[in-house]
């Protein structure tokens, strides 16, 4: 078991959301995000960045939201 996170940030650098974060099992995980930020508003179209952390291991990646 690992402690992890999983944020989601705009262009700027600003967080919009926290995706995922806490004790996580070894396995494989699924994560999904409906387009809204941490109060539930949707998000408008664009490019997001999404930051995985798990232990001393960062990844980072780009989301399109086409709505």
């Amino acid at each position: 078991s690992d402690v992890c996170s999983s944020d989601l940030f705009d262009l700027s650098g600003r967080p919009v959301r926290r995706l995922a974060e806490g004790v996580r099992g070894a396995g494989r995980h699924v994560m999904s995000w409906d387009g809204s930020d941490d109060r539930g508003h949707p998000l408008p179209g664009g490019i997001y960045l999404a930051r995985l952390t798990l232990k001393d291991r960062t990844r980072s990646m780009r989301l399109v939201r086409l709505r």
